[in-house]
This record gives structure tokens, sequence and C-alpha cells, in this order.
């Protein structure tokens, strides 16, 4: 299959926006992204209060 025309371009297919979406694995990504940034948060101020502690 051929997605190139003579000029080296991509053809692009008719995609109907609205039937578009990110699905489960998009759901999946999201939820691991806001579980690590929330383990990263929560470990920053740990730190911040332990260096806080010591002077």
């Amino acid at each position: 299959m051929n997605f190139f025309n003579s000029s080296n371009t991509i053809i692009l297919a008719e995609v109907d926006e609205s039937k578009v979406t990110p699905g489960a694995i998009g759901a999946i990504v999201t939820g691991l992204l806001c579980v690590a940034t929330f383990l990263l948060l929560r470990n920053f101020y740990k730190r911040l209060r332990r260096l806080r502690k010591d002077q």
C-alpha cells in the first residue's frame, strides 16, 4: 500500500473527529501520569521538610 503520492506528501484519510477518542489506553496513561506526579510531589515535600529541620 502506497501512502505517498507523486510529490512525496502523505495522503491523509477523512476521519470523523467526533468518533476519535483516547480510549482505555489514554485513560490508563493519564492515570499513571497522575500517580507518578503525586508520588514525586510527596517525595519532594518530604525532602523539603527534612531540609528545613536540618537548618
